[in-house]
């Protein structure tokens, strides 16, 4: 058994999550299952619904989409199933990317915002509101 490199085993990690059984994903890299278990760990199994918020959130789609997409919101404002079942797969282990960080934060600090302000300003001219 060759070492694989970071990208391979991102790649079958990603394929896992996705729901992909470990069979198909050996199929795909010519190895067997005990290989790609071996190199990219034990695949965590998602249900149908977690998979489905997984790659529409991974697509671009906003949390408001995702949940009337999915018919999940119910009465609750939309959004906020989808945003709960992404910050649980992150909880979870999963290695699901942030869409806002800037700095590795989860949110931009406020003397964040104001530099972008004012390298606006500075780009553009345009008066700081």
């Amino acid at each position: 058994m060759k070492a694989w490199t970071q990208e391979e085993i991102a790649w079958a990690r990603e394929c896992l999550l996705a729901g992909d059984a470990v069979e198909e994903v050996a199929e795909a890299a010519g190895c067997t299952p005990a290989e790609v278990l071996a190199q990219a760990g034990t695949p965590r199994r998602l249900t149908a619904y977690q998979r489905d918020v997984l790659s529409l959130y991974l697509a671009g789609a906003s949390f408001k989409d995702i949940d009337l997409t999915t018919g999940r919101n119910g009465r609750a404002v939309a959004g906020k199933a989808a945003c709960a079942v992404i910050t649980k797969l992150r909880r979870n282990g999963h290695p699901i990317p942030h869409r806002n960080r800037r700095d590795g934060t989860d949110r931009a600090s406020a003397r964040d915002r104001a530099h972008t302000r004012a390298d606006t300003h500075a780009a553009t001219g345009a008066p700081i509101q």
